[in-house]
């Protein structure tokens, strides 16, 4: 390669790894830095409980305890990768067995309605198929539209009825099927609180997945720069290593002998390549 060529070929890679660096800093205006993680919530300890629980049940005029909840959330940019979360409580606390989190298959472009529709349809499939029990009570973070879409799902499962509802951010107030009228519950009251532990915690859940799935995208499309590295190759070197991140740290001999198909001088290449291209940030995913 010419001097020039090879000039201009560094040039190009450094704009490519100047714009994965300003991705990076974009995502991390929206959701935070990496330190800021969502996967161990703080639920204060005087929001929740049995006390939380029964005055919800008073608040909304259940017909029984609602000890079982679950609450459902929508990530997702302009429509891409969109994820869906489900947090589950129960008695008042957040249950970590019962968390769940959905990647969106059949929705393209920014409708939320749709997506709400889709994860609950799918969660509910299941639980109807394997006669599991069903949660005393359903929440979605929004208002009617998303409520609607998760009623809308559960008619068309034929599910046995429960309690639905939907609480938007803006006010706070608490959509139910069937009513014209939201219900207004006195911010001091515990269960207002708890219902506000239970949307923020199913909000922080779904934006740690979403942002972990955009980094990883990000991160794994370096290995696209690397010359003479096709699909089939990539999709090796991820199988093994999981992430670039774990690829930066091993050594030519470890990438050789774990990735068929790549030998000495291949792996060789790679490490040079990640050598000469560090991180952006602290976005890789580990």
């Amino acid at each position: 390669m010419s001097g020039k060529m090879q000039e201009y070929a560094e040039k190009r890679n450094f704009e490519k790894a100047a714009l994965f660096r300003d991705i990076s800093k974009n995502i991390e205006s929206l959701y935070g830095s990496k330190n800021r993680t969502f996967s161990n919530a703080f639920i204060p300890q005087n929001v929740g409980g049995t006390e939380a629980v029964e005055d919800l049940r008073r608040a909304l005029k259940l017909k029984k305890m609602p000890r079982v909840m679950i609450c459902f959330d929508i990530s997702n940019i302009s429509g891409t990768l969109a994820v869906a979360s489900m947090v589950c409580f129960r008695d008042g606390r957040p249950y970590k067995q019962g968390y769940r989190r959905f990647r969106i298959r059949t929705v393209t472009g920014s409708n939320d309605f749709a997506m709400m529709r889709e994860a609950v349809s799918r969660h509910f499939y299941r639980l109807l198929e394997e006669k599991q029990p069903l949660p005393d009570l359903l929440i979605v973070d929004g208002g009617k539209g998303q409520l609607s879409s998760a009623v809308d799902a559960l008619l068309k499962l034929n599910c046995p009825p429960f309690p639905v509802i939907g609480l938007a951010k803006r006010n706070e107030e608490v959509f139910i099927p069937g009513r014209s009228e939201p219900v207004v519950i006195d911010k001091e009251r515990p269960s207002l609180k708890l219902l506000q532990a239970i949307r923020d915690e199913s909000h922080r859940f779904a934006v740690t997945y979403h942002r972990a799935l955009r980094l990883r995208t990000i991160q794994n499309s370096l290995l696209d720069e690397i010359p003479n590295i096709g699909a089939s190759r990539k999709r090796a070197i991820l199988e093994a290593f999981g992430s670039v991140h774990r690829l930066r740290k091993a050594s030519p001999e470890m990438i050789s002998a774990k990735v068929e198909g790549i030998g000495p001088e291949m792996a060789q290449a790679i490490h040079d390549y990640l050598v000469k291209h560090p991180a952006t940030g602290n976005f890789d995913i580990q």
